[in-house]
């Protein structure tokens, strides 16, 4: 009787801890070249400047959590040496399968050149998101404004459906 109570408890410890880490993340916070983490500030740009901020969300695929770890590294590796990037952070759910990422740029034509690079390619075809799992919202936003919140970027998201 003991032991199946004891074991009823743990059963119930263990799930409610999956519960809590399921909305615990893991991710990189915003940072660039083009931001201050000390100031929590845009520099380099005139006061008033408008950036071109990305938000996307995916569901990563049942057993290629790996895979898209690999691509995130890929594309985190090269994202310094884009031209335009203010910023960026990534964040993954801790147990489950939800990533999102955020990142900001001087101009649209930046964040193109960006998506149309061949890391940002070899991502989206080998990153384990299928595109019906993924969405995403491109807005502007004053740079005095950055960085987004997570609750910010999500609510922008859920917005654009």
């Amino acid at each position: 009787m003991k032991s199946s109570l004891l074991l009823l408890l743990f059963a119930l410890l263990l799930s409610s801890a999956a519960l809590v880490a399921r909305h615990q993340y893991l991710g990189y916070p915003f940072q660039g070249p083009g931001f201050d983490p000390d100031r929590q500030a845009v520099t380099g740009l005139p006061p008033g400047t408008t950036a071109t901020v990305a938000i996307t969300y995916g569901l990563v695929d049942p057993g290629k959590g790996n895979a898209f770890l690999r691509q995130l590294r890929k594309v985190l590796g090269n994202l310094p040496d884009q031209e335009g990037l203010i910023g960026y952070a990534v964040r993954k759910q801790m147990i489950g399968r939800e990533v999102w990422t955020l990142s900001a740029w001087e101009s649209r034509d930046s964040l193109e050149r960006f998506v149309a690079s061949p890391a940002h390619r070899e991502a989206i075809r080998a990153g384990g998101i299928p595109r019906d799992r993924v969405r995403s919202v491109i807005i502007e936003s004053d740079i005095d404004d950055l960085p987004l919140s997570w609750e910010e970027a999500v609510a922008l998201l859920e917005e654009s459906e």
